[in-house]
């Protein structure tokens, strides 16, 4: 389906600033105090997306054990005397590190349990990755990250070297996720120029490409719902959400089932997700945005039971998370905490509510940057 570019995913796409520019850093002036500087950190490190342009993501740190100084603002910055870059979209863990890419500046880092550096790559003179970098999988000691423009690159988890390249025929891709040893890739959309009007259409795709990791071939594709981007695989399936057409198709929350010849069921109305404690928790976020009014709907997926709980998964949520806008969904695979993020955008930092896994409200704070998009756990 073709479509003006004037659409609500370039609204949303402005405002959490996921775009590309060249790769920024900067020298370390006055060195923050760190409470925690040589210690093995155990606890929520929290990425912050930034704002296009500001070369202000940044990896905030929140122990749960020491209460009198539990957050770092900028672990990255402490640990490694410069700025994480420009508009970071992914952050994941494998074999206990924590791996992290970054849009705008193009990159993607491997960090050890103190935050540092310890592998680095730059994808800015490769002409097939100039697209940007997006998310990233892993499967058997590899990173497999998407790229707008269509390519899965494959690179050494160990020490990030780009091992193979693939064109999967698509042209933005978003989300992917291993499941069951296959690969899924969702492809959102592409421009398309139209020579009568002179002006660059969008074109939705509908497709998640499946890989091969041995062979790192294409092997099939999936019809799902249109403009398909956040993807998680969980107890071997993989939950989608498409942002649709901002026209006649909205947003779709799907399951995918490998075992059922990669069964597609649309299961309701989502705009964000988080996989944890046998459940999706799932929410669905309303803004007028004539009035910047945003209504919040919570509820959650029973894997086990197959079964739509549309009932808040938290039992006495502060009144913010009825309004606000919603930047992160995490859950804390050691302990089951959840921890929902909300953005300000550029209008100052961003905030996180943590919640036990039985729904009960713990703690909110700062989260050092802004728009925190998402959380991982050591």
């Amino acid at each position: 389906m073709y479509l003006k570019m004037k659409n609500l995913k370039f609204i949303y796409t402005l405002l959490l600033a996921m775009t590309v520019t060249g790769f920024t850093s900067c020298e370390k002036d006055n060195e923050p105090d760190n409470p925690y500087e040589g210690e093995v950190l155990n606890g929520a490190f929290i990425l912050n997306q930034g704002t296009y342009q500001m070369n202000n993501a940044g990896l905030a740190y929140f122990s749960t054990d020491k209460s009198d100084s539990p957050l770092i603002s900028d672990l990255f910055f402490d640990a490694n005397n410069f700025k994480l870059g420009d508009n970071a979209t992914d952050i994941a863990t494998y074999k206990g590190n924590i791996y992290i890419s970054v849009t705008g500046s193009n990159c993607i880092y491997k960090l050890n349990e103190k935050g540092e550096v310890t592998a680095s790559v730059l994808f800015h003179t490769d002409t097939e990755l100039q697209g940007g970098v997006r998310y990233m999988a892993f499967k058997d000691d590899c990173l497999y990250a998407s790229f707008y423009g269509g390519i899965v690159a494959k690179l050494s988890a160990d020490d990030l070297h780009v091992e193979s390249k693939l064109n999967t025929g698509g042209s933005n891709l978003e989300g992917i996720a291993e499941c069951n040893g296959t690969l899924y890739v969702a492809d959102s959309y592409q421009y398309v120029y139209d020579p009568v009007s002179g002006n660059s259409d969008i074109v939705y795709s509908d497709k998640l490409y499946m890989i091969d990791p041995k062979t790192f071939t294409v092997k099939g594709e999936i019809n799902v719902a249109v403009n398909p981007n956040k993807l998680i695989s969980a107890d071997g399936k993989l939950f989608l959400i498409s942002w649709g057409n901002y026209a006649d198709k909205g947003y779709s929350f799907q399951m995918i089932e490998p075992s059922q010849n990669n069964k597609v069921t649309e299961l309701g109305v989502a705009t964000d997700m988080g996989i944890g404690n046998g459940k999706v928790y799932l929410l669905n976020s309303v803004t007028d945005w004539t009035t910047w009014t945003t209504t919040n709907t919570w509820f959650s997926y029973d894997i086990k039971a197959s079964k739509i709980e549309n009932v808040s998964f938290m039992a006495n949520a502060p009144a913010e998370l009825t309004t606000d806008h919603i930047s992160m969904i995490s859950v804390d695979n050691i302990s089951g905490d959840i921890y929902i993020g909300t953005t300000r955008y550029t209008l100052g930092n961003g905030e996180v509510f943590r919640f036990a896994k039985d729904g009960a409200f713990k703690t909110n704070f700062d989260c050092g940057g802004q728009n925190p998009i998402g959380a991982v756990f050591l």
